[in-house]
């Protein structure tokens, strides 16, 4: 643990793991997994080492002094840790997530930029142009399937400031259905266009055609 002036910092050393979500049982954004049974059965098993539950543990201990809003949650993460009750210490780690390695995050990157092409050169054009304004509002992922792109997306408009201007359909950026293989395809159709901002209604139709 590092301190800093009215500062502290933790480091929580933890293995890695693969994790993957039962296509029965997917759950809400905010919801954990916790009150998934069935996932028990389905998530790879995960043996921590007695010396990396000593440092988780008092780490937990460290974290109910510091915070105490949340000192029971702490304090029952450290007890689960110390005896080493698996079932417990396995739900530690359900918020942590594989994620999407940096080509991926740059593919959701270049469809957030696309579809802001397709809306500025929608505006462009205005009521002369034969677009409509819903058809170039990004539909986002799919939160069954596409999870990870799904939070990656919000990720980028809520924490990094950037595609704030950019349109969802409901605003949730969960389009409820598969949609990466069309993105792809339209991505291709941008590509030989050169990924420009300033479309023609041809060109936008083009790239919505695509889908």
């Amino acid at each position: 643990m590092c301190c800093g002036a009215g500062m502290h910092q933790l480091a929580l050393l933890v293995p890695r793991r693969s994790t993957s979500r039962c296509s029965r049982c997917v759950e809400p954004r905010n919801a954990t997994w916790s009150t998934c049974w069935c996932t028990l059965s389905h998530r790879p098993h995960m043996t921590l080492t007695k010396t990396q539950r000593l440092i988780l543990a008092n780490q937990y201990r460290i974290l109910a002094l510091l915070d105490s809003a949340n000192a029971k949650s702490h304090e029952r993460a450290q007890e689960a840790l110390e005896s080493g009750y698996e079932s417990a210490i396995e739900n530690l780690f359900n918020p942590i997530f594989d994620g999407l390695d940096s080509h991926e995050c740059g593919v959701v990157n270049r469809i957030m930029a696309m579809y802001e092409a397709l809306q500025r050169s929608q505006a462009a054009l205005g009521t002369d142009g034969g677009i409509r304004t819903e058809e170039v509002h990004f539909p986002g992922f799919d939160g069954n399937n596409e999870t990870a792109y799904m939070s990656y997306a919000r990720y980028i408009v809520e924490f990094e400031n950037r595609f704030t201007d950019l349109k969802p359909i409901g605003g949730s950026f969960n389009s409820h259905m598969p949609s990466l293989a069309r993105y792809r395809a339209m991505l291709g159709e941008w590509e030989v266009l050169g990924e420009r901002y300033d479309l023609t209604e041809g060109e936008i139709r083009r790239l919505l055609d695509a889908r």
